[in-house]
């Protein structure tokens, strides 16, 4: 007897609009048309936020102090809150999606416990110059129990497994982290060679993507260049003006132009990390410009090609040449007709499927199999 499972997909926002969002989106969506009963949850709007701020004002507080009280943990708080509303349903299996979410994992939770761990949080505060070592440790500290309370843990791209496996000392860890990359959706809306090119850059402005580098190479670009993402960023700082152009509410947009460019500061997390916006420029036929210490872009050397500040003039317009463009636009197009989230979810579903019948025989006594 077959039945489908009851998922859980824990997000820290259901408000969020940037690409963050559309991992969860896409899982809940493909493992629905699997036949499971699954749904993205997540605490009420605005929780976070203020356990956030309470945190901030017991660490301030004088009382606590005189008392040796320690401060409110905003982490543990949510957590607790978290693991509470997921006890009060029959769940099979929970997604976390991140560590900020998965320290639910620390709790008494039903079903099969899968962490989609994007970042390694300790690694990133390391690598952005954090002084403070001890709070890199208690970063650690906390990842790895998340870790080691995990079932299942989704990498988003080989090579950030591949750093993961090399880097990060968790007892079991390899064992159970699965290569689950990043995709996209399919699309109707694909680029068309234009003798007036422009590049479009998408996506957020936050300091891993360098908003500094996408700065200058809007002054360096041979011809416009276009930025969008979720609000307008602050770049009075910067050495040059960005052209934002504002929120758009799905990808079409991308097919107005000729080339996708992606930013990405440079550190050894940063090197082995995959971007979102890769396989959505792929899937509306645009050829790519990437920095050429991004791993992954080095994996698609028919529709992408590396750049440094020195070069990105002369790459953009050699992809721009009648004849080339053409011929990177299909490699893309092909590229992106392998990345849909369909595609890309397969080891998540396989996982579910192969590794919880077993599990779920044991939590619920029923001789079935999964759909």
């Amino acid at each position: 007897m077959s039945r489908p499972l009851d998922i859980a997909i824990l997000e820290l926002s259901l408000e969020q609009r940037s690409g963050t969002a559309l991992p969860g989106l896409a899982m809940e969506r493909v493992l629905r048309e699997r036949g499971h009963r699954a749904r993205r949850v997540g605490p009420p709007a605005g929780l976070w936020e203020r356990l956030r701020a309470e945190e901030r004002r017991s660490a301030r507080s004088w009382l606590r102090r005189a008392t040796g009280r320690p401060p409110l943990d905003a982490l543990d708080a949510l957590a607790r809150h978290l693991a509470a509303m997921l006890r009060a349903e029959r769940l099979d299996v929970v997604i976390a999606r991140g560590i900020e979410v998965g320290c639910v994992f620390l709790h008494d939770v039903p079903g099969f416990k899968i962490l989609d761990w994007p970042n390694i949080q300790y690694v990133e505060a390391y690598s952005s110059s954090e002084s403070d070592l001890s709070r890199v440790d208690a970063l650690f500290r906390r990842e790895r129990a998340v870790l080691e309370a995990s079932d299942l843990v989704i990498s988003p791209g080989q090579h950030l497994t591949r750093f993961t496996e090399a880097t990060v000392r968790v007892d079991g860890l390899v064992d159970k982290l699965v290569t689950v990359a990043l995709g996209c959706e399919p699309t109707s809306h694909t680029a068309h060679f234009s003798a007036a090119p422009r590049m479009v850059y998408a996506g957020s402005y936050y300091p891993i993507q360098d908003p500094y580098l996408l700065s200058r190479l809007t002054a360096l670009a041979p011809f416009p260049m276009d930025c969008y993402g979720p609000q307008q960023p602050p770049d009075a700082h910067l050495p040059g003006r960005l052209n934002y152009r504002g929120f758009a509410p799905d990808s079409a947009f991308l097919a107005n132009y000729q080339v996708g460019v992606i930013t990405l500061s440079r550190d050894r997390l940063r090197e082995a990390s995959p971007a979102t916006k890769l396989a959505y420029y792929f899937a509306h036929g645009l050829p790519v410009l990437f920095p050429w210490w991004m791993k992954e872009g080095h994996d698609f050397p028919a529709c992408a090609v590396p750049y440094d500040e020195a070069t990105f003039a002369a790459r953009a317009l050699s992809l721009v040449r009648p004849g080339c463009w053409e011929e990177m636009s299909r490699s893309a197009l092909q590229v992106g007709l392998n990345c849909t989230w369909e595609k890309t979810l397969t080891p998540l579903v396989s996982a579910l499927e192969l590794r919880l019948h077993a599990n779920i025989i044991e939590n619920h006594g029923e001789d079935q199999t999964l759909s």
